[in-house]
């Protein structure tokens, strides 16, 4: 039960990981106070914790990892015309620095479609964003309920091949 940085709890819009650490330590607290109740404080025990974080906070903040990097690898100029031509809503900035789940209102969609009309370059990294995220986001929310060693691996290999084509854009 690792708190921080090295616990993937770091929130990639602002680099704070406090909060989420904060939220961590509650999660860790319940599930170790349960598996100390029970006199069972094996990681079997203790694994609800790592299931609940991860395939919730987790799977926010590993979504938005997929934003940065795409976002990251895009020119000044089509960063430019992304929030300048409204494809990057402001709702996008306030869900990334809370963070809330990645989403968009219906209510931002015009301005979103009309800003992609203008700058269809942009077509591209975006649509590849969003099939990204949606595969990030399965992912995380089928990380794995009980401990098993060999499950964990292939969990992480499988998000190692997810994320490696993003790694290495820009």
């Amino acid at each position: 039960m690792v708190i921080g940085e090295a616990a993937c709890q770091v929130i990639p819009a602002h680099g704070s990981g406090v909060a989420s650490a904060l939220y961590a330590g509650h999660l860790a607290a319940k599930v170790g106070a349960s598996a100390l109740k029970q006199g069972e404080t094996s990681t079997r025990a203790l694994w609800p914790y790592s299931h609940k974080y991860q395939s919730g906070r987790g799977a926010t903040l590993a979504c938005y990892d997929v934003n940065k990097l795409v976002v990251e690898s895009l020119t000044n100029d089509q960063l430019s015309r992304l929030m300048e031509y409204g494809v990057m809503a402001p709702e996008d900035t306030w869900n990334a620095a809370v963070p809330k789940p990645v989403s968009m209102s219906l209510r931002s969609l015009p301005g979103r479609v009309i800003g992609l009309i203008k700058a269809p370059d942009l077509l591209g990294p975006v649509v590849d964003m969003g099939m990204s995220i949606a595969t990030v986001k399965k992912h995380y929310k089928n990380y794995p309920r009980e401990y098993d060693c060999e499950v964990i691996k292939q969990w992480k290999e499988k998000a190692a091949q997810i994320f490696a084509p993003l790694s290495k854009m820009g």
